[in-house]
């Protein structure tokens, strides 16, 4: 009898432990990332660059693409802009939808679509290039620049200000100084401008994201992007300071390559 009771408990915990192996070597269902609510995209902006397709913009460098979700009078809206082109979609259904069974959150407007999602931890990630609608009127234009990164995922606070500051061009097609007051800009190639001659106007789409003419003998249209220090810096380059992006172009042409400013101080 208590042969048999030594056998009945080996067997029991025999059964125990094949059991817990077998449970952990079991495969665990993938999860699938949560929904990224459009409150969570309200402070994020998406950077890319895209280069032209019409033959007389060949060689002068990358169109500057930045996209990001705004609140309308209750509406979330998806943005596009660029220097000369800003595209928008007001329906919330449209705007932002969540696939259950990818994880993939995607948001869309007339111009195209950007899908995102989040990482292991727990960090919202672009999952590929913005798709632009070939069918959209500018969308023929334009296609993945072949000589830059990949998307630029940044964060900006809305209590950040970048205006009144000077940013100093790196860029070695450009020496410089861009000036800004809460409503007037100037650029000197030579030194800093001083606060009275910021006689150029200029336009703020977001707190940093902004576009006006330098009403010079060339009369360029100048689009303007800052990435806020802390978010990496331009690819690795000056993560302790705010960068200003710079496109210049003049009747629907561009005119160089994005210029880099970082803060001046």
């Amino acid at each position: 009898m208590k042969n048999l009771t030594k056998l009945t408990f080996a067997l029991f915990a025999f059964t125990l432990l094949f059991t817990a192996c077998s449970d952990d070597d079991a495969p665990q269902p993938e999860q699938v990332t949560k929904e990224i609510t459009a409150e969570e995209l309200l402070n994020y902006q998406v950077l890319e660059f895209y280069e032209s397709t019409r033959p007389l913009d060949n060689g002068y460098g990358d169109w500057i693409f930045v996209h990001w979700l705004e609140k309308r009078n209750g509406k979330f809206v998806f943005r596009t802009q660029y220097s000369w082109g800003g595209y928008t979609t007001f329906n919330n259904q449209e705007a932002i939808q969540y696939n259950p069974e990818t994880g993939i959150t995607t948001l869309t407007n007339s111009f195209g679509y950007l899908e995102l999602t989040k990482n292991d931890s727990n960090e919202i990630v672009v999952v590929d290039d913005f798709h632009i609608n070939p069918s959209h009127s500018d969308g023929k234009y334009f296609k993945r620049s072949t000589g830059q990164t990949a998307p630029l995922l940044f964060k900006v606070l809305p209590d950040d200000v970048f205006f009144n500051k000077t940013y100093q061009s790196i860029s070695l097609h450009l020496d410089g100084f861009y000036r800004f007051s809460d409503l007037k800009w100037k650029y000197n190639a030579q030194r800093q401008p001083t606060h009275e001659e910021l006689n150029w106007n200029y336009n703020r789409m977001t707190n940093n994201i902004w576009d006006g003419g330098d009403n010079g003998t060339e009369r360029n249209w100048n689009f303007f992007v800052i990435i806020p220090k802390n978010n990496g810096g331009w690819y690795g380059q000056h993560p302790d300071k705010d960068i200003l992006l710079v496109n210049t172009s003049k009747n629907q042409r561009l005119l160089s390559s994005p210029i880099v400013c970082p803060l001046y101080e």
